[in-house]
């Protein structure tokens, strides 16, 4: 009977870099603020081998872009050519979170 070995690794940096699998996920800035980053230390802890890459760049993405493996879209059918499931239900409106007015810093109060 012979106990086989396997070979020493040489370069243990590139084993490790092939054995984990990156993700790279194009998503508008506030779902992934708002939705995904609350959510994504409890995915890292159960999937220690995936590594995510956050793509915020376009705020109203309508297409799957070739350099994301997933991605957000907001569209009202689904986009042809790629396979997409409905993260909502409803329609999602947009709500104005401050009022029309602007405020304006005029500098520190003067007594008079």
């Amino acid at each position: 009977m012979r106990l086989s070995r396997s070979p020493p690794v040489k370069n243990l940096r590139a084993f490790c870099v092939a054995a984990r699998h990156l993700r790279r996920v194009r998503a508008p800035a506030l779902f992934v603020n708002e939705l995904l980053i609350p959510r994504l230390e409890a995915f890292c802890e159960a999937h220690p081998l995936i590594d995510v890459q956050l793509d915020t760049r376009d705020p109203r993405p309508v297409a799957h872009p070739p350099s994301a493996d997933v991605s957000i879209v907001l569209a009202d059918t689904p986009p042809a050519g790629v396979r997409s499931a409905r993260l909502f239900s409803s329609p999602l409106s947009a709500v104005r979170a401050a009022g029309p007015r602007r405020w304006v810093s005029r500098g520190p109060s003067r007594a008079r």
